[in-house]
């Protein structure tokens, strides 16, 4: 046991930010081989190690499992799936009856959508690192009306359509803690492409759940295209939102509870929905 748990080990550069937990890249899809699943993984050391721990300041150990092979279960888990089981959504995290933090990643619906599974992946990694029990908000006070909102603490939303390469991955975009911070000067790096020019802006997009009081909404960076508000609820018309009365000038866009269901429970899951942009801007 301890040899296969060594030869699962991702050979990885020195990390200077403290690790925070191991974490299983675990490989159940048939688009996506082994391989490329094991290079995603060593591709995805080097964005934490390299990237997110300069900005956010920690980072965690990877360890890949190929088919057939068990994960620990001590572990925190990422597995590689084909076909996505919620409707409009590349992938998502959670976290199990146990409590331990785990994502999916739905390779065989990102290639139908000409998506890359390494951005999902690298997504939904991040997004744990950054709330792993699905609990974190942040409440602000809005300029124009005075009224409080939470937003949810996800850090690869407001960028989703961003990515860039490491080696021959695409890995996702990602906002900085200053994004979350109203009172961040400019000048200040909100993400890591350096795209973003303020707290809390969306990018094209981009989106991000938040709460007036009233339950969880989405907010775009733009108005959805008819296609993509339908895969909020499938051969289901949904009603259009008014202009948000907020600096950020997006639209709120409103589907059925039962789809948004999730975020009033904390300990749910989010979601990374398909977008129909031009990615790897």
């Amino acid at each position: 046991m301890a040899n296969e748990q060594d030869s699962n080990k991702v050979t990885r550069q020195s990390a200077t930010a403290p690790t925070i937990a191991h974490i299983d890249i675990i490989n159940k899809s048939t688009v996506v081989d082994d391989n490329t699943a094991k290079q995603y993984t060593i591709d995805l050391q080097t964005q934490l190690d390299r990237d997110y721990a300069k900005l956010w300041g920690v980072t965690a150990e990877l360890h890949f499992i190929p088919k057939g092979r068990n994960p620990d279960l001590s572990h925190w888990w990422q597995l590689i799936l084909d076909t996505t089981d919620q409707p409009g959504a590349l992938g998502y995290h959670a976290t199990n009856p146990n409590g331990q933090p785990i994502g999916y990643t739905f390779a065989k619906t990102d290639m139908a959508y000409g998506e890359e599974p390494s951005t999902t992946l690298s997504h939904e990694l991040l997004e744990m690192m950054g709330d792993p029990d699905i609990n974190k908000t942040v409440t602000v006070e809005l300029a124009d009306t005075h009224k409080t909102r939470q937003y949810m603490y996800e850090n690869c939303d407001a960028c989703e359509a961003l990515s860039y390469k490491i080696g021959n991955t695409m890995v996702s975009d990602f906002v900085t803690p200053h994004w979350f911070i109203p009172s961040s000067p400019a000048g200040t790096q909100f993400d890591y492409l350096n795209k973003i020019q303020r707290p809390f802006e969306l990018l094209k997009g981009g989106y991000i759940g938040y709460n007036d009081g009233d339950g969880w909404k989405q907010l775009f960076a733009q108005l959805p295209s008819s296609d993509k508000m339908a895969l909020l609820k499938p051969n289901t018309p949904v009603m259009e939102g008014g202009v948000a009365k907020s600096l950020m000038r997006t639209y709120i866009t409103h589907s059925d509870d039962d789809y948004f269901e999730f975020r009033r429970l904390p300990h749910q899951y989010s979601r990374r929905m398909r977008r129909n942009i031009t990615k790897h801007q």
